[in-house]
């Protein structure tokens, strides 16, 4: 299994410094499986050197969701 993003598949963001919302979204890549965006970077968030990639829509889902509330409550996730 890869964990390299397809660049034909990147995400620009609007984001700006200091801008309120959802730092992580969940994303559907080329081949239908999902992925995390850090929308702070445009590219997929990471934990341990392996990205957020090709995961089912439920769990980039959740795990977006588990990354948005720790960013949000100022505290460390344990996925990072």
């Amino acid at each position: 299994m890869s964990f390299k993003t397809d660049p034909s598949n990147s995400v620009r963001t609007t984001r700006q410094p200091g801008q309120v919302g959802e730092r992580y979204v969940a994303t559907v890549e080329v081949a239908g499986t999902w992925q995390i965006i850090d929308t702070a970077t445009g590219q997929a968030a990471a934990t341990n050197g392996k990205e957020f990639v090709q995961l089912r829509k439920r769990d980039a889902k959740e795990i977006a969701e588990e990354l948005n509330r720790c960013e949000a409550d100022g505290i460390p996730s344990a996925l990072q």
